[in-house]
């Protein structure tokens, strides 16, 4: 049995109106979004179909607030559905408290806002050229999307990359609490390991590695909370 009728006939009130919110496992890489009726050419039936913002890299406002849910005052771009898996996972298995689960998020939504801009210094994966490694288009839900996958699966459980096909290390220890790192894995399971201590990353620049010096790295430090 159908969840929703495909078709209906036509009214001018119900063109893009949102309804029917549903997972996109598609285009939305698992997002919740509003389905919206079209008009046929005719103008004798409406057929649903998802809303398209997501294949533009952006939520429009209605699918975005099905994807943002509140931590304790935080905006987190998550379902509420993601959010509450995500929180079970950090405090039940990894035994953080909710006040290293809120800086964590609040860092990773920080510095996805420097995504575009130059003047600020990023781990080296947010470079344009990098990001398509996470399919994102720059939007931060498909970021948290992925960062929620990453826990969800384990992920932050796996050893660092050391060398694969002549590649360099994903991390190099830089000190008792610093570290150079140049994938976003590699970062997303750093954060993992220092916030989860009850530490916070605090300062970051980038640098250059290698005989030639021409891979570049973000060294990282952290402090205590």
């Amino acid at each position: 049995m159908e969840k929703y009728p495909c078709e209906t006939p036509y009214r001018e009130e119900d063109i893009h109106t949102p309804v029917f919110p549903e997972r996109d496992h598609l285009c939305g890489k698992g997002m919740m979004l509003y389905h919206r009726y079209k008009a046929s050419r005719d103008k004798t039936h409406c057929w649903i179909s998802f809303c398209d913002c997501n294949h533009y890299g952006r939520l429009c406002t209605d699918c975005r607030k099905l994807n943002t849910s509140d931590f304790h005052g935080l905006e987190v771009p998550l379902c509420s559905e993601d959010m509450t898996d995500l929180h079970r996972i950090l405090a039940e298995e990894e035994g953080w408290s909710i006040p290293q689960i809120y800086l964590w998020l609040h860092f990773w939504i920080r510095e996805h806002g420097k995504f575009l801009d130059p003047r600020e210094t990023k781990f080296v994966f947010w470079r344009y050229d990098k990001f398509s490694i996470f399919g994102m288009g720059g939007s931060i839900h498909k970021f948290f999307r992925y960062l929620y996958h990453f826990v969800k699966a384990g992920k932050y459980k796996c050893p660092y990359q050391k060398y694969k096909r002549c590649r360099n290390p994903s991390l190099v220890p830089d000190g008792p609490r610093s570290a150079e790192v140049n994938t976003g894995d590699a970062a997303l399971k750093l954060s993992m390991e220092v916030y989860g201590r009850g530490e916070e990353f605090q300062e970051m620049e980038s640098v250059k590695r290698g005989k030639r010096k021409r891979v570049t790295y973000t060294r990282v430090s952290w402090a205590p909370i």
